[in-house]
C-alpha cells in the first residue's frame, strides 16, 4: 500500500508543481508583455527574459541532483545536463536574434556542448552503458555543421 501511495502521490504532486510553475511564467510574461508594451518589441529584452525563465529552474534542479543523487552518478548527469542546457540557449539565441548575425556563437557554442558531452564520457566503465553514444552525437553535431556550412555558401 505504501508504494502505492508514492506510484500515485509523487507524479499527481509533481504534476500539481509543474502546472503551477509553467502558469506562473505565463503570467510573468503575459504581465510583461502588458506593462512594458514598448520594452517587449525589443528582442534583447526578449531574449534576456526567455534565458532567466531557463536559468533559474536549471541551477535549483542541478543543485538537487549535485546533493541527492551519488557522487558516481551526479557528475555525468551534471555534464550533461550543462551541455543541453548551453545548447538550448543557443537555440534561443538563433531563434531569437537571428541565424546569421551570430554565426559564431552558435559555432562556438557548438564546440563547447561537444567538449561537454566528451569530457562526461570519462566515466567508470559500469556508468558508460547509460551515457548516449558520445561519438554518434559528436558526428551528428559536425553533420550538421557541415549541412549549415553548405547552406550558407550556396547562398
Amino acid at each position: 500500500m505504501h508504494d502505492l501511495l508514492e506510484l500515485i502521490l509523487f507524479p499527481l504532486i509533481g504534476t500539481v508543481l509543474g502546472g503551477l510553475i509553467l502558469s506562473g511564467i505565463y503570467l510573468v510574461l503575459k504581465y510583461l508583455k502588458t506593462v512594458m508594451k514598448e520594452k517587449w518589441k525589443d528582442r534583447d529584452f526578449r531574449l534576456r527574459i526567455l534565458l532567466w525563465i531557463g536559468i533559474v529552474p536549471f541551477v535549483f534542479g542541478n543543485f538537487f541532483i549535485l546533493f541527492l543523487a551519488p557522487i558516481e552518478v551526479a557528475i555525468p548527469v551534471l555534464l550533461i545536463s550543462i551541455g543541453s542546457f548551453v545548447l538550448l540557449t543557443s537555440f534561443i539565441y538563433m531563434i531569437g536574434l537571428g541565424f546569421e548575425s551570430r554565426r559564431e556563437e552558435i559555432d562556438s557554442l557548438t564546440k563547447i556542448v561537444t567538449g561537454l558531452f566528451l569530457i562526461s564520457s570519462e566515466v567508470p566503465k559500469e556508468d558508460k552503458q547509460k551515457i548516449i553514444d558520445l561519438k554518434k552525437m559528436q558526428k551528428i553535431l559536425t553533420e550538421m555543421q557541415n549541412k549549415s556550412k553548405l547552406k550558407n555558401n550556396s547562398k
